[in-house]
Parts: C-alpha cells; sequence; structure tokens
C-alpha cells in the first residue's frame, strides 16, 4: 500500500487523536486489514516524537528505515531517557500534546539527532573505565625519539623503529642490549622505553620497577615516569594508585602532561 497524502493525513489525524468515533472505527477497520499500514503506525506509536509538524511525509522505501530507529526505543538505557523527555515535555506543555509532537520527514537526520542525544545522555553521565582511560590517554608521541635526520642508524633507532612496528618483545631484547653497554648513564629515555616496552607486554611489575628506577635517579626528565606509571596503573585496572601518582605529579606545573594529568584526575574522580 502505498503512503499517498491522505493516508499520511489519516495516520496524523489518528495518532493526534483528531478523529471522530466513526471516523476512528473506520481507520481501526483499515488498519486491521492491512500489515504494511499497521507496522507503520506501529512503529510511529514506538518512536511517538518527530520533526517538522508543518511539512511531514513518509514513503514506502523509508519503512526500513524507521524500523531500525524504532529500535533504539526499546532498550532500557532508551526507556529510561524517553521517560525523562517526556516528563519534561509534560512540565513545559502540560496535557496539550497538538503542536508538541511532530513527525518525520527526513528520516535519516531523526536518527542521528537521537542518536546523538542518546550518546550525549547515556555517555556523559557514565563512567569510563580505567582500560578506556588508558587507551585515551596513551600516546606513543609522548616518548622521545633516537633517530635524528642525517645520523647514521644505530642501536637504538633500529630499537626504536622495532617498537614503532609493534615489536615490542624484540624491541625490549634491543633496548636491554643497549641499557647493559654505554647507554644507561647517557641516556635515561632508554630506560623509559623499556618500562613502556614491559607496559605494551602486559609485564606491569617490572614496567614500575623501571619508572622507579628512574624516578630515583633525579636526571632530567625522570619526572616522565609520573606520567607512564599512570598508566600503567591504568591498563592494570589500578584507579587508586594511579589517582596517587597523578597526585605526584600534579605537584609541579613543570612535570611532563601536567594540563592531562589534572584532566586525568577529574575523569577519575
Amino acid at each position: 500500500m502505498n503512503l499517498d497524502s491522505d493516508i499520511q493525513k489519516k495516520i496524523k489525524a489518528y495518532l493526534d487523536d483528531e478523529m471522530t468515533d466513526i471516523e476512528r472505527k473506520d481507520f481501526e477497520g483499515i488498519i486491521e486489514n492491512n500489515e504494511h499500514l499497521a507496522e507503520t503506525i506501529s512503529i510511529l506509536k514506538t518512536m511517538d516524537t518527530v520533526y517538522d509538524d508543518n511539512d511531514w511525509s513518509l514513503y514506502d522505501g523509508e519503512i526500513s528505515k524507521l524500523k531500525a530507529t524504532s529500535n533504539l526505543f526499546k532498550g532500557e538505557d532508551i526507556t529510561s531517557f524517553s521517560q525523562k523527555v517526556k516528563a519534561a515535555e509534560s512540565h513545559y506543555y502540560g496535557n496539550d500534546k497538538k503542536g508538541v509532537r511532530h513527525y518525520i520527514k527526513y528520516v535519516s537526520s531523526f536518527a542521528a539527532a537521537v542518536c546523538l542525544l542518546f550518546i550525549g545522555y547515556y555517555f556523559l553521565g557514565k563512567e569510563q573505565s580505567s582500560l578506556e582511560l588508558y587507551n585515551e590517554y596513551y600516546n606513543e608521541r609522548d616518548l622521545p625519539s633516537f633517530t635524528t635526520k642525517g645520523e647514521t642508524i644505530n642501536t637504538l633507532s633500529k630499537a626504536e623503529n622495532l617498537f614503532k612496528t609493534q615489536h615490542y618483545k624484540e624491541a625490549l631484547e634491543m633496548f636491554t642490549l643497549a641499557y647493559n653497554t654505554q647507554y644507561s648513564t647517557l641516556n635515561p629515555n632508554l630506560t623509559l622505553y623499556m618500562a613502556v616496552c614491559h607496559l605494551e607486554l602486559n609485564q606491569y611489575d617490572s614496567a614500575h620497577e623501571k619508572l622507579d628506577s628512574l624516578l630515583q635517579t633525579k636526571v632530567l626528565d625522570s619526572h616522565k615516569a609520573y606520567w607512564f606509571k599512570t598508566l600503567t596503573y591504568l591498563k592494570e585496572d589500578n584507579k587508586t594508585k594511579a589517582m596517587e601518582t597523578l597526585e605526584l605529579l600534579t605537584k609541579n606545573e613543570k612535570h611532563f602532561n601536567y594540563d592531562k594529568a589534572k584532566a586525568l584526575m577529574k575523569a577519575l574522580k
């Protein structure tokens, strides 16, 4: 059945309760004998929200989109969201729903709007997990680079390339070899790379051991260890320890990633 303008007007009048008893009875008889029309009205009732009451239209090709969109309204989270919206609507408009309920002119636009509203409602109030925070705040670019333009490729730059291609075990072996030779005292960033290799391999105790040793050296940039210890705690799902480390980091505005640390503390609270 094609949803022509006459049927659309009847659907609108039916849903807005603007039909006489006889008109309603006749139209319900049509609905009862037309599965396509019954399904369309059921979807619109489920969604019960709308756009553009001055100029709305439906066509058969949009029914599949309506079905997909209406499924959003059947979950517990959306039900709760819908109840909040209706409560606000009732507060501002009372029982007068004429002019408040709108119908769909562009289903895709409506679906996008609903998704954005729900995402905002659901996720802004949702506490992020430790792993989600880790993934959000970990950035490989926070690590230094051993490769300088025009420089001959050496052990550290080779290890760095292995690290960047996610060959963490091989990178760790090469960094460890360098650490046990002439580089250990000359380049404390080597210790940082070793710690992050352990972190990527989920070897948390070893990561903390390396980072603690870096903090104890008191050399330039050793405070970077606070940030990577925080990330390590997040990855091993220890928010308490992560917060304690952030408190140490934020005692000094010159510490590495001070601003990010402040933002992360708010996310953890």
